[in-house]
């Protein structure tokens, strides 16, 4: 039961709440930097495509998701120690900095989970709720707020580790929230989002 100060206090945020915003995706078609797309005007929120494959599903064993960015990150991967490939894209600088430049312009950027869903090159299907917790937690320390203890490991963080030049306080890129894009239907059992939410 609302007490009656908590009910004013929902009822005054509700305009907020009710404010219409716009939201677009980038990184899989056309070759217009994502710092140009943000020096127009229209939308509020632009979502990046994709993380497209589950750290389970990584050939070369490091446990790293996959990420397509189309033509705009086509340049390196991590490895292994053997030199194989995992899915995990690195040396995406450009991406880094106009992300940056997105976020100073007011923009809000969100990392998209999912996509066009094809197995096994874009496989982000999980097999247990222990999968989808270390799938989730990869994402949120290598592409939200920085953990040391996570680099301290070897861990990745793609939109850091090839970022140069970066402004003192920037060194550490984080993304505005986290979208999922499932375009697949999975059973229950295989459902990311089922799996990551609990």
């Amino acid at each position: 039961m609302f007490t009656r100060s908590v009910a004013v206090a929902a009822l005054a945020a509700l305009p907020a709440l009710a404010t219409p915003a716009v939201n677009v995706y980038w990184g899989q078609a056309g070759n217009v930097r994502l710092r140009d797309f943000c020096d127009q005007d229209g939308f509020d929120y632009v979502t990046i495509g994709f993380v497209n494959q589950s750290p389970e599903n990584d050939p070369s064993g490091l446990g790293y998701p996959g990420t397509n960015f189309g033509s705009h990150c086509i340049s390196a991967y991590y490895k292994n120690d053997k030199g194989d490939n995992s899915p995990l894209l690195k040396e995406c600088g450009l991406i880094s900095a106009d992300i940056r430049h997105c976020q100073k312009k007011g923009k809000k950027v969100l990392l998209s989970i999912g996509g066009v869903y094809s197995s096994p090159g874009a496989d982000y299907s999980i097999s247990n709720a222990q999968a989808g917790q270390e799938f989730a937690d990869f994402i949120w320390n290598a592409f939200g707020p920085y953990n040391p203890q996570w680099t301290l490991a070897g861990k990745p963080r793609p939109f850091d580790d090839y970022y140069e030049g970066a402004d003192e306080g920037e060194e550490y890129f984080v993304f505005d929230g986290f979208d999922f894009d499932i375009e697949h239907k999975f059973g229950k059992s295989l459902s990311p989002t089922s799996q990551f939410l609990g």
